[in-house]
């Protein structure tokens, strides 16, 4: 039955058939068209500069909460500074140790001023490293199929990564045409009939907007579906 279906497969299903039925009206009309399931919530996730896919922690289907990692993004030209920066680093704390052991205060100083730039510099680039991690915005389910395979692919910066969404939230969509689409109202009973299984499931629209430009209908119906 509908509540069988895991909430992965219910937010691919799609092509079934949606049946208004008209409630304002002395004769009611039955109006018809093809429905989308999809998460009433989506959370894109994009890289945050140019690189190459390192770690990718996410794997499709897990709930992750806010703040999570998920995808590493490698920039190996700032990986090479930080590695040279933290080495001049380490060569100045070892030559300031040499003077400091010498008793040439003039020269510990200098060396203590660049040490410290190069620390202050080095802070700067860990903290750049640290950015190139995707992390969730918000708490969710990976929606991306098979994430892991990105890794060690070059993406531009804003080049979308993965989709959280919420699964439990499961909104329907259609697209609704010709003769009684106008008359669609809220809180008018509507029938889902799902072709994978044969299950079916009665419930009522809860808002009805103009469809967006290019889709196939004239105005889009919307219904939470029960989990």
């Amino acid at each position: 039955g509908l509540r069988g279906l895991t909430a992965r497969r219910r937010m691919l299903i799609a092509g079934a058939v949606l049946i208004v039925l008209g409630a304002l009206i002395p004769r009611p009309i039955t109006v018809t068209g093809h429905f989308v399931a999809a998460p009433a919530r989506l959370i894109p996730l994009t890289s945050p500069d140019s690189g190459v896919v390192g770690t990718v922690y996410a794997r499709e289907g897990v709930r992750v909460p806010a703040g999570t990692p998920l995808v590493e993004i490698r920039d190996f030209d700032l990986e090479r500074n930080a590695l040279a920066t933290r080495r001049r680093s380490d060569s100045l704390a070892a030559l300031e140790q040499q003077a400091r052991a010498g008793g040439r205060a003039a020269e510990v100083a200098r060396l203590e001023s660049e040490r410290a730039g190069e620390d202050a510099r080095l802070v700067g680039l860990e903290a750049d490293k640290g950015n190139l991690t995707v992390r969730a915005v918000g708490g969710g389910v990976v929606l991306t199929s098979r994430p892991e395979q990105m890794t060690g692919r070059w993406v531009d910066r804003g080049q979308p990564l993965l989709e959280l969404g919420l699964p439990d939230s499961v909104e329907v969509r259609v697209a609704l045409n010709g003769p009684g689409s106008t008359l669609v109202r809220p809180g008018q009973p509507l029938r889902l009939f799902f072709h994978a299984d044969g299950a079916r499931l009665e419930t009522s629209i809860q808002s009805v907007a103009p469809a967006s430009p290019g889709d196939s209908g004239s105005v889009e119906v919307r219904t939470a579906l029960p989990v």
